[in-house]
């Protein structure tokens, strides 16, 4: 969720919003479905080196939005991340349910369908008080960005520090 927050923060239109949650989506349904059904690789190097990926992708999407730089091609970019941020949700979603769950399919919809209501009320709260906020002074906009920003930097900065412990202890093993 913290990704989705970036993406809101870096978003400058409305149209580039929709591109930015759109394509991470997109990505992210797929690894889901597929690393839940078991298409990735089973060595015990990746997982955490997924999110090693993932934590270095909030760093990447929070400077995006510290820099107002889009970033590349948007759509592809987030395509792509999403693909990482999939494979997450399917490591959590793995510990959860068992592939001879009852009603399967109905689980694995209802799971993604949690989680693009959580990026959709990330989306619907941020959105909206950016843009009054711009409004009202586009400075006060800017200390918004980049404060929380720098934030999310932090917490992702903590998390790749310790998921790479974690993938070198796995490595080294």
């Amino acid at each position: 969720m913290l990704f989705v927050l970036c993406l809101v923060l870096s978003a400058t239109t409305a149209g580039a919003l929709i591109w930015r949650v759109s394509g991470f989506t997109l990505g992210h349904m797929v690894t889901l479905i597929a690393g839940f059904f078991g298409f990735a690789p089973a060595n015990a190097w990746f997982v955490p080196t997924i999110e090693v990926a993932i934590a270095l992708s909030i760093i990447y999407a929070a400077a995006i939005a510290l820099l107002r730089r889009p970033g590349g091609p948007v759509l592809p970019v987030t395509v792509g991340i999403g693909l990482l941020h999939g494979f997450g949700f399917a490591f959590v979603l793995t510990s959860m349910l068992q592939l001879e769950a009852p009603r399967l399919w109905v689980s694995l919809l209802s799971f993604n369908l949690g989680i693009e209501l959580g990026q959709l009320a990330i989306v619907l709260a941020i959105w909206p008080a950016l843009w009054l906020l711009g409004r009202h002074s586009a400075r006060a906009r800017r200390w918004a960005v980049v404060t929380i920003s720098a934030g999310a930097i932090g917490i992702a900065l903590y998390w790749t520090v310790e998921r790479l412990v974690v993938l070198a202890t796995v490595l080294a093993a």
